[in-house]
């Protein structure tokens, strides 16, 4: 059995342990959704994924913030390019830029990679949402607000769980 520094048993990869939620685990509803909205997922697999995507994102904070940019309307190769580290990069230079203080020098452009052209065939136009849209988003999402078991359930469709 595994052993952490303070004498606590933990996980070893093919070996069961008990996992009971607490009374207090206000997200065992959520978790049970999203269980039920995806079938082939075992409790399990499901319960692994999200420990995983924690551990991820615990790490990424230590290296930086975690931003979610819509993709609709981006072409497979600005996809490509935004998933990269020169995306990264890329992106992370732009908002400082955005945010520089007064004084402050931008970065070189050595260090700014140039993002892939635009694809003028594929890219929508940016236009104001119908009025009957607007109230029908508005409906959906809580005024504009989408609930956390909504936001899980999206990013999981996102990543083609």
């Amino acid at each position: 059995m595994a052993q952490t520094k303070n004498n606590k048993a933990g996980y070893v990869k093919g070996v069961g342990r008990t996992f009971a939620p607490s009374l207090k685990a206000d997200w065992v509803e959520e978790f049970n959704e999203i269980l039920e909205d995806e079938p082939e997922w075992s409790r399990n697999r499901l319960t692994e994924h999200l420990i995983k995507k924690g551990l991820d994102a615990q790490r990424g904070n230590d290296q930086g913030m975690q931003i979610s940019i819509p993709s609709e309307g981006l072409t497979d190769q600005q996809r490509e390019f935004l998933n990269s580290e020169e995306g990264k990069l890329f992106l992370g230079n732009a908002i400082r830029l955005l945010l520089m203080q007064p004084g402050a020098q931008a970065p070189s452009p050595a260090e700014v990679p140039a993002p892939p052209p635009p694809d003028h065939n594929t890219a929508p136009s940016i236009e104001a949402p119908s009025a009957a849209k607007q109230e029908t988003e508005d409906a959906n999402d809580n005024n504009g607000k989408l609930s956390p078991l909504q936001r899980a359930k999206n990013k999981l469709k996102r990543q083609n769980i």
